[in-house]
Order: C-alpha cells, then structure tokens, then sequence
C-alpha cells in the first residue's frame, strides 16, 4: 500500500461494494505520525519518498511543526520507476519482485528480471541505475532505436545491475546459471549446486529418490513416482508419443531401465513433461 487515493478515487470506494479498507483510509495520518515518532525518538529530519508519497510526508512535516514548533525537516523525492503502461514497479509487480539487496534477491533472480524487460522499459531503468554518462547512455538508446538487436541493452542493465548489488563474482554467478539454463548443456546444469537448480527451476516439484545400481527402475516407474501423470495408461501414451524427457533427452520407451547415466554429476535427474513442465529428482 503507501499510494495517494484521490478524493473521487476514495469516493468511488466508498460507494462500491468492497469499501474502503481502515489500512487505506488511516494511511496519510499513520505515516504522518510515523514521522513525528521518529522525529522525538532519532531527530530524524528527512523522508525519502517517491512522488506518489509527496501528500504523505507533507503531511508529516506539517505535523511535526504543529505539534512541536517551526523545526526544519524535508521530503526527499524520487521519480517513481514504471512499466510500460505507467504502473509502479514495486512489491506487486507481475514480473516478480527483486530487491536491490544481495540478502533478498539472488544474482541469477535480479539478472533474469533484467532480461525480461521490454524495449520501452529498458531505457528508463538504464537512466537510472547506471552510472554511465548519460550522453554515453542517449548515444546506446538511439543505436538501438536505429538498428534494433535483440536483448543488447537488457544484457547491459543485467550486467551492471547485478555486479553493482552483488560484485563481479555475484555476476559470474548469474551468467554461470544463465548459461546452463538455457543452453541446456548437461556438463553445466551437472555442475549446478542444489540451491542454484533450485533457483533456475523455480516452482518445480522436487523428490527425493534412494537409486539402487542395477536395480529394476524404468522411466514409466520413476514418470509415476515423480507425479507427472494421474494414471499408468497416460504415462505410457505420453512417453510412447515422445513427450517425456530425462535431463532433456526424450525417452520413448515406459520400459527403459535408469542407470547411472540418467544422473547428473550433482545427483540430480530432471523430469520434463512437454518443454514446460519439470520435476527434480535428487538421488540419494
């Protein structure tokens, strides 16, 4: 929450069904008192803000001078970091939320949400998070207008932002799992710790799975092991028709025995379902 409803913003919702909550209707006096605690308790004479805090903390300052005289305290203001359609990129945003913090957000998690901004966002997030001169940056943005190549300036703000939160090793890092991710080189997803396959397949089911060398598992048992189908007879029709992958290599036979060389060096199996659907399998 945080925003300015206007007065036929809070009209509408008062009217509508859902009203208005006590959170939104109480915000600009919490937050004005907030500044005045703080002022009593730490003297603190700043508030840093975006724009859309602009009523808020004017609203502290002037509480602070009524309740304990004229004593000089400011707002800080920032222009506010948006997407294309001019929604504030904040901690609802669709794309998923990342912290310039290296104790909230991975490099791999900051890289990524880098690389999928769109052309008309890059440019802004460029203009403020690089440190490049900004003639050097208006000289990048109108060469890419002129010969549009995909991802360069995207790239650019990735690498920059990440190395400035995480360092030049925070980098590495992000390209090391980038490149093994979408390459889908077998050597480098091997070479993956648990925590970082995690991460690239994030919201993938996992299990854990005892391999016994020469034993009997196939890949229609481990199909159902892992969930991937609701009965043996769809398991069998997916794998025969070609849309069951171990480690990305199709497998079409139910019947195919698992050896070790269906495991990567790190103990890990991927199970794909389609191109889409992955489950992983850490052996024990």
């Amino acid at each position: 929450m945080g925003h300015l409803l206007s007065k036929s913003s809070v009209r509408e919702r008062l009217d509508s069904p859902q009203g208005l909550s006590f959170g939104e209707f109480s915000y600009q006096l919490l937050q004005a008192y907030d500044w005045l605690h703080l002022f009593r308790t730490y003297g603190c004479r700043f508030q840093l803000g975006g724009l859309d805090q602009t009523v808020n903390i004017h609203n502290g300052h002037d509480l602070i001078k009524k309740c304990l005289g004229d004593y000089a305290t400011y707002g800080l203001f920032a222009p506010l970091i948006t997407d294309e359609g001019g929604r504030k990129i904040g901690k609802s945003d669709s794309g998923g939320v990342v912290y310039l913090s290296p104790q909230q957000s991975t490099p791999f998690a900051l890289y990524q949400y880098c690389m999928r901004r769109t052309d008309g966002e890059v440019g802004r997030l460029l203009q403020a998070f690089s440190f490049r001169p900004e003639r050097e940056l208006e000289t990048l943005l109108q060469a890419q207008l002129a010969s549009p190549t995909p991802w360069r300036l995207q790239k650019l703000l990735a690498r920059q932002l990440t190395t400035l939160v995480h360092g030049q090793e925070g980098l590495a890092t992000a390209a090391r799992i980038t490149d093994a991710f979408f390459s889908r080189d077998l050597a480098l997803l091997g070479a993956l710790s648990p925590a970082e396959l995690a991460e690239v397949f994030s919201g993938a089911e996992e299990y854990s799975l005892e391999f016994v060398p020469g034993g009997h598992l196939t890949a229609l048992d481990l199909a159902l092991r892992t969930r991937c189908f609701d009965s043996p007879l769809a398991a069998v029709n997916t794998i025969e028709e070609g849309g069951f992958y171990l480690n990305y290599v199709r497998v079409d036979r139910p019947s195919l025995p698992l050896t070790e060389q269906h495991i990567l060096p790190n103990h890990i199996t991927i199970v794909s379902v389609g191109k889409k659907s992955h489950r992983l399998v850490r052996w024990l």
